[in-house]
């Protein structure tokens, strides 16, 4: 996948947040049985995370309560990203955030991202 060089002035412009992109993918194990594995698929790109100012909370159980965060995930529309990926990313001021990728939208300048993270409370 080649990156125009305008895309890159643009990247290091706008987004000065980095994420790590993860895909469940199967590995098969010496035995002949397989399993899952995260992989990395793509490392360190330029993004930007924005609040959706939206949480949803629910009812786990009579002790716990889970918590789901909704937040945006703008980058280069050059990826391929899936849902169930995960995106790990790192801001500008060096805080560290785990998130599912629920629903990629490209546009022709960029690429917003549906992304959640669930917690119990």
């Amino acid at each position: 996948m080649k990156i125009s060089s305008l895309q890159k002035y643009l990247d290091a412009l706008m987004y000065k947040d980095k994420v790590t992109i993860k895909r469940s993918q199967i590995v098969l194990l010496e035995d002949g049985s397989d399993k899952y594995n995260l992989t990395e698929i793509y490392v360190d790109i330029p993004c930007k995370l924005s609040q959706n100012n939206r949480s949803i909370l629910s009812d786990k159980n009579d002790r716990a309560t889970s918590i789901s965060e909704d937040y945006i995930l703008t980058l280069s529309p050059n990826y391929e990203l899936k849902p169930n990926d995960v995106a790990i990313i790192t801001t500008n001021l060096n805080q560290k955030l785990i998130l599912d990728i629920i629903k990629p939208f490209k546009y022709p300048t960029h690429m917003e991202v549906s992304v959640r993270k669930k917690s119990d409370a």
